[in-house]
């Protein structure tokens, strides 16, 4: 778990963030998922309007993919992302140092191994399902 100083600036960066993903120029109008105001009956509702207003017969298939989402989240690609959209340089840097050099400990039988982690959203993270 987070200790809490780390969920308050997850919170305070989720905060900066929002606006800028919320930004119809940096989301797909068609992503109802980890959006604020959009629902799985949204998305319901725009595929049956796309289905009633054809004249023609429609074939569409809806696929879920969200087996380890979060656990595989590369937080170059996020950042890569984020520098790509043009992120305020500030927010960017806090959220690079936010995720670099962070491990992962693990002891067992008096033994201590130790990992650098570079992808995954910590267990209780804030920021995970807007990253």
């Amino acid at each position: 778990m987070l200790p809490v100083l780390s969920k308050v600036l997850e919170r305070l960066i989720r905060w900066r963030l929002l606006p800028v993903i919320s930004n119809k120029d940096h989301a797909s109008s068609r992503q109802f998922g980890f959006r604020a105001e959009r629902c799985t009956a949204d998305a319901i509702g725009l595929a049956r309007s796309i289905v009633s207003g054809s004249e023609k017969p429609l074939a569409f298939g809806i696929l879920f993919d969200i087996t380890g989402a979060f656990d595989n989240l590369r937080w170059d690609s996020v950042m890569e992302e984020l520098a790509t959209r043009s992120y305020p340089g500030n927010l960017w840097w806090l959220i690079h140092d936010y995720l670099a050099d962070r491990t992962f400990s693990l002891t067992s039988d008096g033994s201590r191994v130790t990992r650098i982690v570079k992808k995954g959203a910590p267990q209780g993270s804030i920021l995970g399902p807007d990253m």
